[in-house]
C-alpha cells in the first residue's frame, strides 16, 4: 500500500511540476501544452483521492469528495490564476452539491453523515459560490467564471431555501420562498449598477461584468415569473403537507443575503438622490425593483388565500408579460440581441404553451407552431435589419 501511494503522488507531482514548467513558456504551443498538463494534474487529484480512500478505508459520501476536490483545484486555480482550472473547480463544486441535494440529504434527519467541513459548504453553498469563485473571476478576467458563479449561486440559494413540502400561512418558509423569488434578482441587479459605477468604462474583460450580472437577474426574474403563472404549480399547494421546515442554515443564509441586497439597494438609491450625474438612475432599475416587490406582495398575499389559488396565476402572469416587453424594449432601444430574443422567447413560449394546454386538436397545435415560427422569424428579419441599419446610422 505504501509503494502505491508513492507512485501516485509521484505521477500526481511530476505531471504537475512538467505542465507548470511549460505553462511558464511564451504563448505558443508549450504553453498550451502546459495548460493541459496542469488541467490533467486537476483530475489526477480527484482520482488520488478517491483512491487513497480506499486504500486507506475512508469512509464518506460523494459529494464530499467532489467538494474536497473541487477546493483543492480552485487553490490551484488562485495561484496559477487559469481559467480552465476555475471552471474545473466550480464544475466539481456544483457536481457535488447537486449530487447530495437529489439525493435528499438537505431535508433528511440523516446521523450517518460526518458532519466535517464539506457537509458545512455544502449547507451554505449560495454563500461560498460567492466568497469563492466571486474574487477569483476578478482575478483570472474571466467572464466564464462570473456568469458560472452567478449561476451557482441562483440554483443554491433558489434550492436551499424551497422545502420539500408546502408550508402554511406566515410561517418562516413563506418569508424563505418570498426571499428565493425576489432577493436574487435585486441582488444581481443591484450589484451590476454598483459595480458599473465603480468600474467606470473600463475597457478589459471585467468591463462586461455588471451587463453579465443584471442579465442573470433578469434572467432570474423572468424564469420565476414563468413558473409561477402557471396555475398547476400553485394547485400542487394544497394537496400536501405543510409542516416541514428547510434546514436552520438556510434560513440564516437567505437572512444574510436579504441584508446585504437591503443595503445594496438602499446605497444605490442614496447616491442617485445626493449626485445623479454620477450616479444615474434609469427606468429599467425602477422596473425590476418594482416587478420584485409585486412578486412579494403576491405571494404573501396569496398565501393566506391557499384555498384560491386563481389569484396568483393572473398576476404573475401580467408581470410575465410586462418583463418580457421591458426585455424587448431594452434590446431594441440598446441593441441588444440577448434582451430582445429573451424576452420575445419568453412571451413566445408562454403563449405556445398556453394553447397547448388548452386545446386537444393537433391540426390546431400544428398551425400554432407554424404561424409562431413564421412570426419569430419574421421579427427576427426585422431586428437584424435594424439592428444593422442602427449601426450604419452610428458609424456616419
Amino acid at each position: 500500500r505504501e509503494w502505491r501511494v508513492v507512485i501516485l503522488l509521484s505521477a500526481f507531482i511530476a505531471v504537475n511540476l512538467l505542465g507548470f514548467y511549460l505553462w511558464r513558456e511564451p504563448a505558443g504551443g508549450k504553453q498550451r501544452f502546459g495548460q493541459g498538463l496542469l488541467l490533467l494534474g486537476a483530475l489526477m487529484l480527484g482520482g488520488n483521492m478517491a483512491l487513497m480512500g480506499q486504500m486507506f478505508h475512508v469512509r464518506g459520501e460523494l459529494f464530499q469528495l467532489f467538494i474536497a476536490w473541487a477546493v483543492g483545484v480552485l487553490l490551484m486555480a488562485y495561484s496559477l490564476r487559469l481559467t480552465s482550472l476555475g471552471i474545473l473547480a466550480q464544475i466539481l463544486m456544483g457536481l457535488g452539491y447537486w449530487q447530495a441535494y437529489t439525493s435528499g440529504l438537505w431535508s433528511s434527519d440523516r446521523v450517518d453523515i460526518d458532519p466535517n467541513w464539506t457537509y458545512f459548504l455544502f449547507q451554505h453553498m449560495s454563500i461560498v459560490a460567492i466568497c469563492l469563485f466571486l474574487p477569483l473571476a476578478y482575478w483570472c478576467r474571466s467572464q466564464a467564471i462570473f456568469t458560472l458563479a452567478g449561476i451557482a449561486f441562483l440554483s443554491s440559494f433558489q434550492s436551499s431555501l424551497q422545502p420539500v413540502e408546502m408550508w402554511g400561512e406566515w410561517s418562516i418558509n413563506t418569508i424563505n420562498f418570498v426571499f428565493s423569488c425576489c432577493v436574487p434578482p435585486l441582488l444581481l441587479w443591484g450589484y451590476g449598477n454598483l459595480s458599473q459605477w465603480w468600474q467606470g468604462n473600463r475597457r478589459d474583460k471585467t468591463g462586461a461584468f455588471p451587463q453579465i450580472s443584471r442579465r442573470l437577474g433578469v434572467l432570474s426574474l423572468g424564469s420565476t415569473c414563468f413558473t409561477l403563472s402557471f396555475l398547476a404549480f400553485w394547485g400542487m399547494f394544497i394537496s400536501r403537507n405543510r409542516t416541514n421546515l428547510p434546514q436552520t442554515s438556510a434560513i440564516w443564509d437567505g437572512a444574510i443575503v436579504a441584508v446585504v441586497t437591503i443595503g445594496i439597494w438602499l446605497y444605490l438609491i442614496w447616491q442617485s438622490r445626493t449626485n445623479s450625474r454620477r450616479y444615474p438612475w434609469d427606468w429599467t432599475t425602477t422596473a425590476i425593483g418594482s416587478v420584485s416587490c409585486a412578486m412579494a406582495i403576491t405571494i404573501v398575499t396569496q398565501l393566506n388565500t391557499i384555498e384560491q389559488y386563481i389569484y396568483a396565476p393572473m398576476v404573475f402572469l401580467l408581470l410575465l408579460f410586462g418583463v418580457a416587453i421591458g426585455s424587448i424594449r431594452s434590446g431594441l432601444a440598446n441593441s441588444d440581441r440577448g434582451a430582445f430574443w429573451f424576452g420575445l422567447g419568453l412571451l413566445t413560449s408562454r403563449i405556445i404553451i398556453w394553447f397547448l394546454m388548452t386545446q386537444n386538436d393537433l391540426i390546431t397545435k400544428s398551425l400554432l407552431f407554424i404561424i409562431c415560427g413564421i412570426g419569430v422569424i419574421a421579427v427576427g428579419l426585422w431586428f437584424e435589419r435594424y439592428v444593422r441599419r442602427l449601426s450604419e446610422t452610428k458609424g456616419n
